[in-house]
């Protein structure tokens, strides 16, 4: 039985993201700007579609769940070699059920109005010009607070609606992503 992704449980776990940019030193410079909102995070960073795809799924190198937590946050770069943000997107789109707990920022340096619709199209919750770090760390504060109070509503019971990796797959992942 294939692991199902491990999903946080309280709000004082680190918020897991995942960078996907082909440009290393791009990368590191979202890096240090998440890190900046004093929000604990767990960032994890790949250089293309195809590590994103495999990370996504928990496929090779990043089956390890505990080492590469199933990210509740990815940015996206949409101009990449190979697949791109684009392809990423569409196979998210026949993956739903990975889809679904996931906040997506597609990040470009273009701001071509019909490539922005299409990211809405193909499921991004937000897009960010590169060039606007102040609006990045303004979106990650707004999925973060989603996100607590998404715990917060949690039953007292302790029982949570998301899966985790020993819980079988007949668990409920969150829809409101």
């Amino acid at each position: 039985m294939r692991e199902e992704p491990r999903i946080l449980r309280n709000k004082h776990q680190p918020l897991p993201i995942l960078v996907v940019d082909d440009e290393h030193d791009h990368a590191l410079f979202i890096q240090e700007t998440l890190l900046e909102t004093k929000i604990p995070l767990r960032v994890q960073l790949v250089e293309s579609g195809e590590e994103a795809i495999a990370y996504l799924s928990g496929q090779g190198r990043f089956a390890d769940r505990a080492a590469h937590p199933f990210p509740l946050l990815v940015l996206l770069d949409l101009r990449m070699p190979g697949i791109g943000g684009f392809g990423v997107l569409r196979w998210l789109c026949a993956h739903s059920e990975l889809k679904e707990s996931l906040d997506i920022i597609a990040l470009s340096a273009i701001q071509s109005s019909k490539e922005i619709d299409v990211v809405y199209e193909l499921g991004a919750h937000y897009f960010w010009a590169k060039s606007d770090c102040a609006a990045l760390k303004d979106q990650v504060c707004r999925v973060h607070e989603s996100w607590i109070e998404d715990i917060e509503h949690m039953p007292d019971s302790g029982d949570s609606p998301f899966r985790t990796e020993s819980e079988g797959s007949e668990a409920a992942m969150p829809q409101t992503r």
